[in-house]
């Protein structure tokens, strides 16, 4: 930025020729300057998240609960040859025993077998859960459509595409028939989030209205409203030419949302620049 020009960096680092010199030679300060530089400037990427299936989920709960946390970590990890930590063995075998415990109540057996009807440990969705609930796939799935065939997608045709698809399928989860679902903008933002959309401007794109005849509909127009000035009775003082205005020939916004970095925003119509004057009698 320009006003960065007024500024003197800081290198945060000591100078080879200051003060320290006269402890440690200038050559190795600097030497030791240009090690911790890179490293800051490297940064330190997170290791990747560790992911366990509902089999090996359901193996780890219980081998824990018959064998201990750390002997189910020590097995765990020689097998998968990667680390399994005993945080993580705990987790699962807590997971395990609860779900476990859900499985009896469900089934009144108070037996202590621990195969009880258990075939896999599916993990648990993480955050909250979704307003619309299945419905939110169905959702995206129509704001892609729509965006794919031109539509212009804003907070308005969210909330709209929502209430459409909950009216259809389950129109007790709104507010107004005594559901819990209020559509609100705040849907919009978090399904604009979660599809990765952000406000873009239109670039252009091919209109798939065909032309028509303007000369003939203007004559059609005047056809018209001299026929009604006719037969209603209507007095020429009357008749005032009381604004005019120029219109798009084909309706079209210049903003919607699609995904940061695209190259071509499509809105049918935004290359139509063509407008035709709009008479108010």
């Amino acid at each position: 930025m320009a006003l960065l020009r007024y500024f003197k960096p800081v290198n945060g680092v000591p100078d080879p020729r200051g003060s320290l010199s006269s402890s440690i030679p200038s050559s190795v300060i600097a030497e030791a300057n240009a090690q911790v530089v890179k490293e800051v400037e490297k940064g330190k990427k997170r290791g990747p998240y560790q992911s366990y299936s509902p089999t090996l989920r359901l193996e780890i709960g219980k081998y824990s609960c018959q064998l201990g946390v750390a002997a189910a970590s020590r097995y765990f990890t020689r097998r998968l040859k990667r680390s399994v930590s005993e945080t993580t063995v705990r987790s699962i075998r807590d997971a395990y025993r609860e779900e476990l415990k859900r499985k009896r109540m469900e089934f009144d057996d108070d037996d202590d077998d621990d195969d009880v009807a258990m075939e896999s440990l599916y993990a648990k969705k993480r955050g909250r859960p979704l307003l619309l609930g299945d419905l939110d796939e169905i959702v995206q799935l129509y704001l892609r459509k729509l965006k794919d065939a031109g539509g212009t997608i804003s907070a308005r045709i969210v909330v709209a595409a929502a209430r459409g698809v909950i009216m259809k399928s389950n129109r007790g989860m709104l507010v107004e028939f005594g559901g819990h679902v209020q559509l609100k903008k705040y849907l919009a933002r978090s399904l604009f989030q979660r599809m990765n959309l952000v406000q873009r401007k239109a670039t252009t794109a091919r209109s798939k209205h065909t032309d028509v005849n303007l000369k003939a509909l203007k004559q059609q127009f005047l056809t018209d409203f001299q026929s009604t000035v006719s037969m209603e009775e209507i007095p020429s003082e009357l008749v005032f030419n009381w604004d005019q205005t120029g219109i798009q020939r084909v309706p079209s916004s210049s903003w919607t949302m699609d995904k940061s970095g695209v190259k071509r925003v499509k809105i049918i119509g935004a290359n139509d620049k063509r407008q035709i004057t709009a008479i108010f009698c």
